[in-house]
């Protein structure tokens, strides 16, 4: 077995210094080097909650660790931009007061506990028969893109209360009498389609937090008109409950492949204008461990994969500045009306080309573990546990590259998504190691 020479598990990070460039998240090897570790920021001052260690949701400022799946280290989950369009979603009573928040056959009422442990969750209550001709608690949101479709997505927290109160209804439709209501269930944790009209779920999922809390995420492809409305309500029965906190809904044009809404968003805190998340970064782990060899192997574990309304591709690279001598992991969104991406392993030497192997199919929520190895005579790639293809006759190898970066060399084509673990090896490692570092 092989040793790395290059480690970035994501357990810690500092902060430096101003903004946008306020941290650095650590590398374990090389020790006792401080250029090896990731400079990265956000190019936002607006903050977003994340789940820490302690499961409890809190506000940060910061690049994110998270630790909602995962047990014994975070992930580094790098945020693609996302504005928040639904008003008042911490304080829905003054939402309420205000007119923005609308509520029909049910009360609501501001309760002490919630995700984060602080005063910002609420309970509705069912005051007759709440039923498809009510909404419970409504919002209209808008998207303002210009375009004829979008892709909205809602993600709200709920708990129930009591053990028999089972159900609960989350609802997205327009003006024109689209829609979609889901019906999740607290006994199986489903979230399953209860009716539609037009529309259909693009995307569901349902994330188990602390405390008994779910967060529930519906994504649905609009059908031609700006505004979208989201509904939330309890069980159909007299004094049914529910409790809610922390609604998050956005929206954007539709541009031939599923947009990045079909995935989480750590949730940004609005009142009464919406607010924009700016995207983060990560880049130029430098070190002379990458640069004067003949043959090496790199491997990343990849939790989630998300990408913006623009991008064509996104990245993670050995590299110089110029990219002229760079190993590189690319990612694409497929398309049409898909959750699946592309990887696609490039090796370029003195500007050219040398090798070059593109695979589609995976699913942006799975994890994915991908290793690639080189030398002058092969260029080997393993994803989930198989080697899936070889080049051979190479000729030239990159013996240039100083650093390691999500995105490439000149800091474009960012990565977003989730990141367990980053490995680089100056030597090829044996295609029995190589498929035991990548299985699943």
């Amino acid at each position: 077995m092989i040793d790395p020479k290059f480690v970035m598990i994501p357990a810690a990070y500092k902060y430096i210094g101003i903004y946008p460039s306020n941290q650095k998240v650590y590398s374990i090897l090389p020790t006792a080097s401080p250029n090896a570790d990731f400079l990265a920021g956000r190019n936002s001052l607006s903050p977003a909650y994340v789940t820490p260690e302690d499961t409890v949701l809190e506000s940060t400022y910061d690049v994110r660790l998270d630790w909602q799946d995962r047990k014994t280290c975070p992930t580094l989950w790098l945020e693609r931009s996302a504005t928040s369009r639904l008003l008042w979603n911490e304080n829905l009573i003054s939402g309420i007061n205000l007119g923005i928040w609308q509520t029909s056959g049910i009360s609501a009422l501001q309760v002490a506990q919630d995700p984060t442990n602080q005063n910002k969750g609420f309970v509705l209550t069912n005051n007759g028969t709440v039923t498809s001709g009510d909404f419970g608690i409504k919002q209209q949101f808008w998207g303002n893109y210009g375009y004829v479709r979008g892709y909205a997505t809602v993600s709200v927290y709920v708990k129930r209360i009591v053990s028999y109160d089972n159900l609960c209804y989350i609802r997205l439709k327009d003006s024109l009498g689209n829609r979609v209501t889901m019906k999740f269930d607290f006994n199986n944790e489903q979230l399953l389609l209860e009716d539609s009209s037009t529309w259909t779920p693009e995307k569901t999922r349902v994330i188990k937090a602390s405390n008994g809390w779910y967060r529930l995420e519906l994504s649905v492809l609009t059908t031609g008109y700006n505004d979208c409305t989201f509904e939330i309500q309890p069980e159909e029965r007299s004094g049914a409950r529910l409790q809610m906190a922390l609604p998050m809904a956005e929206i954007l044009p539709y541009n031939g492949s599923l947009n990045p809404q079909g995935l989480s968003h750590s949730f940004i805190k609005t009142e009464g204008s919406l607010v924009t998340q700016g995207s983060e970064f990560c880049y130029n782990a430098i070190s002379d461990i990458f640069s004067n060899n003949l043959s090496g192997s790199f491997f990343v574990e990849l939790e989630e994969v998300e990408f913006t309304e623009t991008v064509t591709e996104s990245m993670i690279s050995i590299s110089t500045d110029d990219d002229d001598d760079t190993v590189q992991f690319i990612f694409s969104p497929e398309s049409p009306l898909t959750q699946t991406y592309s990887v696609r392993a490039r090796v370029i030497a003195s500007g050219n080309n040398v090798a070059d192997i593109l695979i589609g199919g995976f699913d942006r929520l799975n994890t994915i573990k991908i290793a690639a190895t080189w030398d002058v005579n092969y260029f080997k790639l393993f994803i989930n546990g198989a080697l899936v293809d070889t080049r051979t006759n190479l000729g030239l190898v990159p013996v240039q590259q100083d650093r390691i970066s999500f995105a490439n060399g000149q800091q474009y084509s960012n990565f977003f998504g989730k990141v367990n673990n980053i490995q680089y090896f100056d030597e090829v490692i044996p295609e029995s190691q190589a498929i035991q570092k990548t299985t699943i």
